[in-house]
């Protein structure tokens, strides 16, 4: 709310909104829907973005920079796991701590990084 209030354009802050935590699902376990109508009535500059897209988020920083009288939201809209087929969107993933040499070995082929 302060900053909002006082007009603090320096601020950027990031949300990242992968629908996942630990419990299961946000709408589940602890929905924040409507999170623009929520952050815009403290008078913040919200902008909504595919948090996988480089390109998308680069003109989301963009767009807050040149925001230049209330601070700004960026959510960015990602999906858990994104592009390993086993952890893809999958709630027991988001707070495992550890994982078998056999997953890791599966999940960094499927990334492309073996």
């Amino acid at each position: 709310m302060a900053t909002g209030h006082h007009r603090v354009a320096s601020l950027c802050a990031i949300l990242d909104a992968n629908t996942l935590q630990a419990d299961g699902r946000v709408c589940d376990t602890m929905d924040y829907a409507p999170v623009r109508e929520k952050i815009e009535a403290f008078r913040w500059n919200v902008i909504e973005t595919d948090g996988h897209d480089c390109d998308f988020l680069a003109s989301a920083f963009h767009a807050a920079r040149d925001c230049r009288d209330k601070p700004t939201l960026i959510v960015a809209r990602t999906v858990k796991g994104k592009g390993v087929s086993f952890m893809e969107d999958q709630p027991h993933w988001h707070g495992t701590v550890k994982i078998s040499d056999s997953d890791l070995e599966r999940a960094l082929a499927e990334i492309g990084t073996l």
